[in-house]
């Protein structure tokens, strides 16, 4: 073999590793070796449109892997709308859990509960571009558990079975116009509050407190505004000392002073 045939052969060898080189990094090659092609000018348009043909071409290679039926053009609809089309093949693929804040309302015992809500969502290719995002979900579930605690005789049923909650708002269609397809909503926990009738009736009871009048040996303790939340032995004590000043200027006191018996009204 000739000095010139071997540096042919050596310049061809270096060419096709080259190539080789250059076809193993390309998108067009790795899309094509996935089994999602994509056109070597659909690739360079992406890029002259200024947008991250990487990451398209790869969530276009995952999707078509995951038997998602989406195109090119919708991945790039996405990314014109500045979407993150990673995420959204990735939220397509896997559903992923929306926590709401708790919400406190009053059933109509008057009893406070509060309770929070897991909302499971799958993205919907559909309705990305244009579609609302967690933010509507959120306040749509909030305001069905305040509706729905709020429209409740009393709070037992929901302590019992809290899925009551969930069930209701599954029925209506928290989904719609949003970028999301709901899953499935769960009440982890309910939380009881106060009291509001509980707390109305003591305010509102008239306050009394014992009289106390000895007639015909018996020691009456009737209820009078100024001794709430005193006892009833300390009432009668500081009414019999009282008491004894008129005791006294009675003539018969050893009459009066056998009161030995106690009642209470």
């Amino acid at each position: 073999m000739t000095p010139l045939e071997i540096a042919i052969l050596c310049v061809s060898g270096l060419i096709l590793t080259a190539v080789l080189v250059i076809f193993t990094q390309s998108l067009w090659f790795r899309a094509m070796v996935s089994g999602a092609h994509v056109g070597f000018f659909k690739i360079w348009g992406l890029r002259v449109r200024g947008l991250d043909a990487r990451a398209i071409v790869f969530s276009y290679i995952r999707a078509r892997k995951f038997g998602l039926l989406v195109s090119v053009e919708q991945l790039e609809t996405i990314a014109l709308a500045d979407r993150d089309v990673t995420k959204v093949i990735h939220d397509v693929i896997t559903p992923r859990v929306i926590e709401t804040p708790a919400v406190t309302t009053i059933c109509k015992n008057g009893t406070e509960l509060s309770a929070s809500a897991k909302i499971t969502v799958r993205t919907n290719l559909q309705r990305v571009v244009g579609g609302a995002g967690e933010e509507t979900i959120i306040a749509r579930v909030c305001e069905g558990i305040v509706a729905c605690i709020g429209g409740a005789q009393n709070h037992y049923e929901f302590l019992e079975k809290p899925n009551i909650i969930s069930g209701q708002l599954l029925k209506r269609n928290f989904g719609a116009g949003t970028a999301f397809d709901i899953l499935s909503i769960d009440i982890p926990k309910v939380t009881v509050g106060r009291s509001i009738v509980a707390e109305f009736d003591v305010v509102a009871k008239p306050a009394v407190a014992p009289v106390v009048s000895c007639a015909n040996d018996i020691l009456e303790v009737r209820s009078t505004p100024e001794t709430v939340g005193v006892s009833s032995g300390d009432v009668i004590t500081d009414l019999w000392d009282e008491s004894i000043g008129e005791l006294d200027e009675r003539e018969d006191q050893d009459l009066l002073f056998p009161c030995k018996k106690t009642r209470l009204a």
